[in-house]
């Protein structure tokens, strides 16, 4: 009884949400193409100023220069970003699968130590301890990894 409810509230909800974002996509983009308009003229009007003081040539050639520096700035910055990135999912991704082998090894320890009648032997007592400590300590490991 309640539930066609709840559902035709959150299908409205999404509705409006998604019309919200259509509409915000079409504002953002015309603003976009406004922006570069501007731009574009500013720079006009300032390769035209210094066309006039040092020549068309010679602006052109700056500009041109300019523009080449900063399209390689912006790739080499984009490249130590993503190593640096890249070094990190890497970390991480060790640390994970230490994470998962090691809790796969523990789930797996009462397993080995079981004594023929399925029972924990002595070594298995004692062992359990130890096999939790570590647990514990990897835990503590990988939770200050996350925080990082």
């Amino acid at each position: 009884m309640l539930a066609p409810l709840i559902a035709a509230f959150a299908t409205g909800e999404a509705g409006l949400a998604i019309e919200r974002a259509k509409r915000a996509a079409g504002a953002y983009a015309l603003a976009l193409v406004f922006l570069l308009l501007g731009a574009s003229f500013l720079l006009l009007a300032i390769y035209i100023q210094i066309a006039t003081m040092i020549g068309p040539i010679m602006a052109a050639v700056g500009f041109g220069v300019v523009f080449l520096l900063i399209g390689i700035l912006v790739v080499v910055a984009h490249r130590v970003g993503l190593r640096a990135e890249q070094r990190r999912i890497a970390e991480k991704r060790k640390t994970d699968f230490v994470g998962m082998g090691a809790t796969a090894a523990i789930s797996a320890l009462p397993l080995f130590l079981r004594g023929r009648r399925g029972k924990a032997t002595g070594v298995a007592a004692a062992l359990s301890p130890v096999a939790l400590g570590l647990a514990y300590a990897m835990y503590r490991r990988r939770r200050q990894a996350d925080e990082v």
